[in-house]
């Protein structure tokens, strides 16, 4: 028994010699030394073999990569079929980059690539792995379950895709704008001030074992976009029972040392690749949090329940939640709380946002905003492309209306953060039609803004 081991051993390994990237035939690798909550290197490869027929090959690994072999190809978003993967020998990191023929031996026929890119592994156990394609614009998740297939006598994964595609339906928060002087409004007993975080609106889903972080924007495709893993959210946690599928209503944020990030740049953040996001999170020292403010009746309502009674059961939530990235937003109750909200806030001075205020109604209904500059909405019609430092890279800016469809008013091309162009230049159609929130100086009869800035693309339409 000994000898024919190691015949087959010796015939295994002539075999490899010809089959680039294989390091040991009999080596297929321990999953669990799969890097949780980092990025990976990932391919697949379409493999017209000889001997096999065509499959596809699915690797993804740090200096090593796992391998799997398969005759499908990946399940797509809310499809509920699964596909086996049969383990192959672990290859090397440089594999990734192969395509060619194979001449002979084990593996001989035409390999080429069909996808390369990144993975975020965020979870992963001997018989478990979960991860995010993180190179695509619209990151898709999975999930690896090891079984053994008793027929075959050999372990087999059974790989799912378990993208969140489920749409909500939502009633926007309206707000009643006021101008700055009329800031005593506020400080009456009837309100509860807030400060008006830079940040985009969201929703977190809580689950059964993980919290699913939105936003409350669909894309024109109708498919929900998910921001949860450029939260950084990758650890399991426990659920109570009579959570589990809570929706709270929040703003999404960026922390850089003390301070808000910008908007614009919380923008580009929030739109590119989660590839790119991560890296410039990481580059950048910035910390993606969510500060929870309202619980929806029906449609992400919050308007028509108590304040208080709101914030009692985002308190309860917030024990089960990332200390880290879940939190409420500063809340000022009496008077003199109040004043020094405002005053930090109007005299640049408060860490959280220079935008302005929002008193929510004790009783419920529809908040006060109070804003420190000038604002228009407006809509995006038109890119147009950049020049210098930006020609052929980057977007210069976009064309706006008033209306979806109305005139064409003017130009806007300040503002605008790089990370923000190139996606805008890469991506036209992921803004054309979309609200951009932009200050001005004034606007001029024909309609059109003096020296307008953008100070942020709407994430609630």
């Amino acid at each position: 028994m000994q000898i024919n081991y190691l015949v087959n051993r010796y015939i295994e390994k002539i075999a490899a010699e010809f089959a680039p990237g294989i390091l040991d035939p009999l080596d297929y690798g321990d999953i669990s030394e799969l890097p949780r909550g980092e990025l990976v290197n990932w391919v697949i490869h379409e493999h017209d073999a000889r001997k096999a027929g065509k499959h596809y090959d699915i690797r993804f690994g740090k200096d090593k990569l796992f391998s799997f072999a398969t005759r499908k190809e990946l399940p797509r978003p809310g499809e509920k079929k699964q596909i086996a993967l049969y383990p192959q020998p672990l290859h090397e990191g440089s594999y990734a980059e192969f395509e060619g023929e194979i001449p002979e031996g084990y593996g001989a026929g035409t390999v080429k690539k069909l996808d390369r890119g990144e993975i975020l592994v965020t979870q992963v156990t001997p018989t478990n792995i979960q991860f995010v394609l993180a190179h695509k614009k619209r990151p898709e998740m999975f999930n690896l379950v090891k079984i053994m297939n008793k027929k075959q006598r050999r372990p087999v994964w059974l790989m799912r895709n378990i993208t969140p595609t489920e749409s909500h339906e939502f009633k926007k928060l309206h707000y009643t704008m006021l101008p700055a002087e009329q800031i005593d409004k506020l400080m009456d007993d009837d309100y509860i001030m807030s400060a008006k975080i830079d940040g985009a609106a969201g929703f977190a889903k809580l689950m059964k074992d993980h919290v699913d972080v939105l936003s409350i924007r669909n894309r024109t495709t109708g498919e929900p976009i998910i921001h949860t893993p450029r939260m950084g959210l990758t650890d399991k946690i426990e659920i109570p029972k009579h959570l589990i599928g809570k929706v709270y209503r929040g703003e999404i944020y960026g922390m850089r040392g003390e301070r808000a990030l910008p908007i614009q740049e919380l923008g580009g953040l929030l739109n590119s690749s989660l590839v790119k996001s991560l890296r410039k999170q990481e580059s950048t020292g910035t910390k993606l949090r969510m500060a929870l403010f309202g619980v929806p009746e029906g449609g992400l309502d919050i308007s028509s329940k108590p304040i208080l009674e709101q914030r009692k059961e985002i308190q309860e939530a917030l024990k089960y939640l990332p200390a880290d990235v879940f939190g409420e937003p500063p809340y000022a109750e009496s008077k003199r709380e109040k004043k020094k909200l405002w005053n930090l806030i109007k005299s640049k001075k408060y860490p959280l946002t220079t935008e302005g205020v929002v008193g929510f109604p004790v009783g419920g209904g529809n908040p006060l905003k109070i804003k420190l500059l000038k604002e228009y909405d407006v809509y995006v019609r038109k890119i147009f492309s950049g020049v210098g430092k930006y020609s052929g890279k980057a977007a210069g800016g976009f064309e706006y209306s008033y209306e979806p469809n109305g005139k064409i008013i003017g130009r806007i091309g300040s503002g605008i953060s790089d990370e923000l162009r190139r996606d805008m230049y890469e991506n036209p159609e992921d803004y054309i039609g979309r609200i951009a929130v932009v200050r001005a100086y004034e606007k001029f009869p024909s309609g059109a803004l003096r020296n307008p800035v953008l100070h942020m693309i709407h994430e609630d339409y």
